[in-house]
């Protein structure tokens, strides 16, 4: 794919083992495989560091809410513009970017999840307001990249967003990372993990989308035909107050003792914790795409899901799906995970290794030209159109 600009990739702070993070890696990676400039641009915090320091000492983070939510980029002219998550849409109403612009939206759940109070992320009425003020900037550009159709469905149905606007472009599993493999003696003794009894595992935070709630509840019924199956939760809550509900669930439940809390795995730990679950279970309800689940496929591990959201179109038939809102269902879906065979775990690991890094490139490659065309020929059109207007003028 030809380009005829360089890309500057505008992202907002984050660690490079999240998911936004290991997306702009790869974004950099690939494009600079495909001989395609791309520079990282940074971000400009409108406030002065006293302003910052006094904040941060009243218990609010300003450098984190306007990384999420900035008012000012470093953006260079002579670039195509690439928004690489949807809080970023707020720069589209605040700063004349260069253009072509493309946003990346990996999903729209806080907006979308706003009105309910169980399943709102939101903190604080600033938050909430900068959110609908991202969620308008969408609007302005002149392409949107969602992570899958679900994502796409829901900028339409909520904005109506003329469907030519978005392209669907999958992220991409790391195949010779995730994969099957034996797992070390010396991982289980470290981590206390024996061979001779079922793990569930569950990857992700502990937002109340997750559904976790659901899951110990199943899990404590999945104890009563497997008692000596154990529930391995990988990944830290995002706030205390979530972890300490999630312990009281636990212990109301009676399942405490077999319950265990991972929260600071090393990113080279991870596939050897999909490759010792008997099953991952993910419950969650909103997903714009769902990592654990594709990592747990390409490590052949099975799956038992939610049937909502992103899930059923990264899975296909490879995973079991279950109504997520249904305690008696997930947990007997466990239960029959755990009692039978493994099953096919070639054919999870092929259908993982359809959603490659190489190909999220190639159509993000497309994507940018997409824009670059149209961009180019409403400018041309604009021109025609003054020249025109000037020539009227003369006469």
């Amino acid at each position: 794919m030809v380009m005829n600009r360089g890309v500057q990739l505008i992202q907002k702070p984050a660690s490079p083992h999240t998911g936004i993070g290991r997306y702009v890696a790869e974004l950099e990676r690939g494009l600079a495989d495909r001989a395609v400039e791309s520079v990282r641009i940074p971000l400009r915090n409108p406030m002065p560091r006293f302003v910052i320091s006094a904040a941060r000492r009243a218990g609010y983070d300003l450098e984190a809410f306007f990384g999420s939510y900035p008012l000012r980029s470093q953006a260079r002219a002579g670039y195509l513009t690439h928004l690489t998550s949807q809080t970023l849409g707020a720069l589209l109403l605040t700063q004349r970017l260069p253009r072509p612009v493309v946003v990346t939206v990996h999903d729209i759940l806080p907006y979308l999840l706003r009105k309910n109070p169980s399943l709102s992320v939101y903190q604080t009425s600033a938050q909430r307001l900068m959110d609908v003020f991202a969620m308008r900037g969408l609007k302005r550009a002149d392409r949107l990249i969602t992570d899958s159709h679900y994502t796409k469905s829901t900028l339409i149905d909520t904005f109506d967003i003329r469907e030519d606007r978005i392209t669907v472009v999958h992220l991409g599993v790391d195949s010779q990372r995730f994969r099957p493999a034996a797992v070390p003696a010396a991982f289980r003794a470290r981590h206390n993990v024996p061979n001779d009894r079922p793990y569930v595992l569950f990857v992700g935070s502990e937002d109340p989308r997750k559904n976790l709630g659901l899951l110990f509840e199943a899990f404590a019924r999945v104890r009563q035909d497997v008692p000596d199956a154990m529930l391995l939760k990988v990944g830290a809550a995002a706030f205390d107050v979530q972890r300490r509900a999630n312990l009281r669930l636990c212990a109301d439940l009676g399942i405490a003792g077999a319950v265990r809390f991972f929260d600071d795995v090393p990113e080279d730990q991870l596939p050897t914790f999909y490759r010792l679950a008997s099953v991952l279970a993910f419950p969650s309800l909103y997903e714009g795409f769902g990592f654990p689940v594709l990592e747990a496929l390409a490590s052949g591990t099975p799956v038992v899901a939610a049937d909502a959201s992103s899930i059923p179109e990264l899975v296909g038939g490879a995973a079991t799906l279950v109504d997520g809102t249904s305690v008696d269902a997930f947990a007997a879906a466990l239960v029959e995970t755990l009692r039978s065979e493994a099953g096919d775990a070639q054919a999870r690991v092929s259908q993982a290794a359809t959603f490659s890094w190489s190909r999220t490139i190639d159509c993000t490659l497309a994507a940018y030209a997409n824009a670059e065309a149209s961009y180019d020929a409403k400018r041309s059109a604009g021109n025609s159109t003054r020249a025109a207007f000037s020539q009227r003028a003369d006469r």
